[in-house]
């Protein structure tokens, strides 16, 4: 190693940004790891979560800046362990409700993450995944557009230095969808990861070409039909928006949204927790010149 070369600092994510300053001494707190502290372990054992909240807040006043809590233990439920455990911990009092509220989501939606992870990794483990015939995996058709913008949605919660945008095109596959979710977001935790602070990560997914009998049948159902048309004023809308429009049930829109998305009728688009929904004119006038205008009529 070079004179001049200097060590990169520490970055964590979490509900903020954490980097460690050159020369700044980190104290972690350990009582919270069930292996390293045999109070915290029988506490957690015996369901007593609210005494065992008080182990954190001792080492949080002795000086803590970062505790580490693991419920890593045979005779532990691990993942509802930790859910109930968080859960308790955002409730202290020092936050503001709000963003009590903020790190007490992203805490519960990290865990059940890493709930899935694990179960993935048992399954390898186990041997099951490899040795099962194509068969026996349980294939489905999967709008890779919407498991994108899921793994989008976690990445900027998990890595909020780190920009992250995304240009989705409807895109249906034959797949698993929480495998094809952690195949993403593998691809996106390493880009941030390993790519320098503040920077962008662009995810772009662009499908195949339309097809005419998908179209068709897709227009030919008269309530499809007439989301296309209240789509065509070119103007976003939300699912709820559109069901209000059409006096719809929530699941019967979210149906015939999915069959248009399929058929290359609308576009997706994430924003926060809303999927805002266009209509694709322009690559359905390029693929079928005056088809639109005809429906429209």
């Amino acid at each position: 190693m070079s004179g001049d070369t200097q060590p990169k600092p520490l970055r964590l994510s979490g509900s903020q940004p954490f980097t460690q300053q050159p020369g700044v001494y980190i104290m972690i707190g350990e009582r919270t790891n069930v292996a390293g502290s045999p109070k915290f372990a029988r506490l957690v054992k015996e369901g007593k979560f609210e005494e065992a909240v008080s182990v954190a807040r001792q080492q949080v006043e002795n000086g803590a800046n970062v505790i580490d809590i693991c419920m890593d233990e045979g005779m532990i439920d691990g993942a509802s362990a930790m859910t109930r455990y968080l859960q308790l911990l955002a409730s202290e009092p020092g936050l503001p409700e709000a963003e009590r509220q903020e790190v007490l989501d992203r805490m519960v939606a990290q865990v059940a993450e890493l709930s899935q992870l694990v179960a993935g990794v048992t399954e390898l483990a186990k041997g099951e995944a490899l040795d099962a015939s194509p068969r026996d995996v349980r294939l489905a058709a999967v709008d890779l557009a919407e498991v994108a913008a899921a793994a989008v949605e976690g990445a900027r919660r998990d890595w909020p230095q780190t920009v992250f945008t995304a240009d989705l095109e409807p895109c249906v596959v034959r797949g698993h969808a929480e495998r094809l979710k952690t195949a993403v977001r593998n691809l996106l935790d390493n880009a941030a990861k390993f790519g320098p602070p503040g920077s962008t990560v662009e995810v772009r997914l662009r499908a195949g070409e339309l097809d005419l009998a998908r179209v068709l049948r897709a227009a030919g159902d008269p309530v499809r039909l007439a989301i296309v048309r209240l789509l065509a004023d070119d103007r976003e809308r939300t699912c709820n928006e559109l069901q209000a429009e059409l006096e719809l049930p929530s699941s019967t829109c979210s149906y015939h949204l999915r069959l248009l998305r399929e058929a290359g009728f609308t576009r997706t688009r994430a924003q926060g927790t809303e999927r805002r929904i266009t209509l694709r004119r322009t690559d359905l006038d390029e693929r079928f010149p005056g088809l639109l205008d005809a429906l429209l009529l």
